[in-house]
């Protein structure tokens, strides 16, 4: 039995007396409800759950999205709610054509470009196909070709600058041949790499 109930059974025992309480039940009763805890016993709870609290680390802390990161954490981009921009991209720097010309793709840019001389006036196929001096801009200088076709290819050389090729290469004019002349006509034809649609570009010549 503990000291409460203990208490209890002395009180009711001692306003009962005509249950043959004993006469000292009032003063066992008194006795023990005049106990006092003793006055540091609080203190010293007070003071063990301060230091409880103070052994406990605070958890809490801002949040959000400028919140500062936690300690012991490493952090490589801001801690601001937006999201880091990405660099801007660089355009390549133009350099000219990469691409190795074979004697047999050089004869059909030389064929292609009869085919759009043939089709659209030489203008047209001068500023897509030859190089800058050799480019006619005026049509009424310009021959008209009725058929085109490349023959065979004699012989080839590379060189630092491009490929170049010896053709015969078989033409038929409306009017004026110029300085070509209608059936064969054998031809120099260098092809030097560029920037564009048509990667060489030709310059047209009786000989080397």
């Amino acid at each position: 039995m503990n000291d409460l109930e203990e208490q209890l059974t002395d009180m009711l025992q001692a306003q009962s007396g005509t249950f043959g309480v004993s006469d000292d039940a009032w003063e066992r009763a008194e006795a023990r409800m005049n106990r006092r805890t003793p006055a540091w016993r609080p203190l010293a709870a007070g003071a063990a759950i301060a230091a409880a609290c103070a052994a406990v680390p605070l958890t809490l802390s801002a949040t959000g999205p400028n919140a500062p990161p936690p300690p012991n954490v490493s952090v490589s981009g801001p801690v601001s709610g937006s999201a880091p921009r990405p660099a801007p991209s660089q355009r390549p720097t133009p350099t000219r054509s990469s691409v190795t010309l074979s004697a047999s793709s050089a004869a059909k840019q030389l064929q292609a470009f009869l085919d759009s001389w043939r089709r659209n006036g030489l203008v047209v196929a001068s500023r897509t196909y030859l190089v800058e001096d050799e480019q006619v801009t005026d049509k009424g200088d310009a021959l008209v070709l009725a058929k085109g076709r490349v023959i065979k290819v004699t012989s080839s050389s590379r060189s630092a600058d491009g490929l170049a090729l010896d053709v015969e290469i078989d033409l038929t004019f409306r009017g004026a041949t110029g300085a070509w002349g209608n059936g064969v006509n054998t031809r120099f034809v260098t092809f030097t790499p560029r920037e564009g649609t048509v990667p060489f570009v030709m310059s047209i010549a009786t000989g080397p």
